[in-house]
């Protein structure tokens, strides 16, 4: 085999190389788009509320509810209607939490508003 065919067969197979890894980002990348274009929507949105509640729950002994989540995923999380409970009920009710962050950033501002209906009087019920 002469020289000029070694560098010819080593150019295929680069070429090759080249193609096989070009080809598995392309693909990667039109799947990292595909979920995020599913997370955008009412089904996927709904999809990893139900997620969330399965993954941090425990049925009968601690339960996450979220009654909706919105926002620009991933970047702007907003959920409505969150609660926890465990056996004694419901312990923690938020009507609307936001978490405003960018994945390329390492810090993170979250926003709680809990509306509270308004203050007790000396014998804890409502002034």
């Amino acid at each position: 085999m002469s020289d000029t065919q070694d560098k010819d067969k080593r150019r295929r197979w680069g070429r090759a190389v080249l193609f096989g890894v070009s080809a598995a980002l392309g693909v990667l990348a039109l799947l990292a788009l595909g979920a995020l274009g599913l997370a955008r929507s009412d089904t996927g949105r709904r999809w990893i509320a139900n997620a969330i509640e399965r993954a941090a729950s425990t049925p009968g002994e601690f339960e996450l509810v979220i009654d909706r989540l919105d926002g620009r995923l991933p970047q702007e999380v907003h959920l409505t209607g969150v609660r926890l409970r465990d056996a004694a009920g419901v312990w923690f009710s938020a009507g609307s939490l936001a978490l405003d962050w960018s994945p390329l950033c390492t810090r993170i501002a979250a926003a709680v508003s809990i509306p509270f209906p308004g203050p007790l009087d000396d014998a804890g019920g409502r002034a």
